[in-house]
């Protein structure tokens, strides 16, 4: 099946190219020219979601390994990551947890890995995560520019897990 449906990318991820993703799509050669599609330095995976899904090969990757985790645990299991990241209060003592855990040699099972990676991450000042300390809790109420509560902007990309985990 090949779609043309252009997905936005749940990860804010420094030098994301969310902005810039339409414009790279639109200047690959014809689909007809190559079979293989590889991006090794996947981050939100904001070029790959914007482009249509063609009966080729994609390969991506990263040398963040919980980035990675998290793109799995989404394409494998949508729906499960997205129940357990609705359950979540946006909270700050969770996020410093969170936070904690994921860099104190605590053994998580996959997915409970790749939820907690990502609350940090959409809660973290500047969606930055860094294993020396934290960046910080977001606590502004509501989020510069959209208006909308943090809590809820963080995971509006739930209509759109199917289509992500197409890929």
């Amino acid at each position: 099946m090949i779609t043309t449906q252009r997905v936005r990318s749940p990860v804010s991820w420094m030098g994301g190219k969310h902005a810039m993703a339409p414009f790279i799509v639109d200047a690959f050669p014809p689909k007809e020219v190559y079979d293989l599609y590889c991006e090794p330095f996947m981050g939100g995976c904001h070029v790959i979601a914007q482009k249509p899904l063609w009966k080729h090969y994609e390969v991506i990757n990263d040398l963040n390994g919980d980035l990675v985790n998290f793109w799995l645990q989404l394409r494998d299991h949508p729906e499960d990551i997205a129940a357990r990241l609705e359950t979540l209060p946006y909270s700050r003592q969770l996020h410093y947890d969170y936070h904690a855990c994921l860099f104190d040699g605590t053994i998580l099972d996959p997915q409970e890995r790749a939820v907690r990676w990502y609350y940090v991450l959409q809660s973290s000042f500047g969606s930055h995560l860094r294993s020396t300390s934290s960046t910080g809790w977001k606590n502004a109420a509501r989020s510069l520019g959209s208006g909308q509560p943090h809590s809820f902007q963080r995971f509006n990309f739930f209509p759109h897990c199917p289509a992500i985990a197409l890929r």
